[in-house]
């Protein structure tokens, strides 16, 4: 993905398909997340994209596989990658077996 801290990633979405899909850029603009690292991690902070999507991240955990699409590349004007999500209930820590 060649991410680094001078890059930043957009998001879109198919209105047809309402695919997601995620472009990663080295041109900012007003609808640009910056990508930032930690620990050797990249990482997203796209709270508000979650948000306006009406994902329930706190009671679920949601990952992504991301696909590669060249094709798409020149008309999004980056990399880009398709989203394939991956959503599953979040255990509660009350229902972990603890042992003491």
């Amino acid at each position: 993905m060649n991410l680094a801290d001078e890059k930043f990633a957009k998001f879109a979405q198919d209105d047809e398909s309402g695919t997601l899909y995620l472009i990663i850029t080295d041109m900012r603009n007003e609808d640009c997340f910056d990508i930032r690292s930690s620990s050797g991690y990249y990482f997203v902070p796209a709270k508000m994209m979650f948000d306006s999507l009406g994902m329930d991240y706190e009671n679920n955990v949601v990952m992504y596989d991301l696909v590669r699409k060249p094709p798409l590349d020149e008309t999004l004007e980056g990399q880009v990658f398709m989203m394939k999500s991956r959503i599953s209930k979040r255990k509660d820590k009350k229902d972990e077996d603890i042992d003491t």
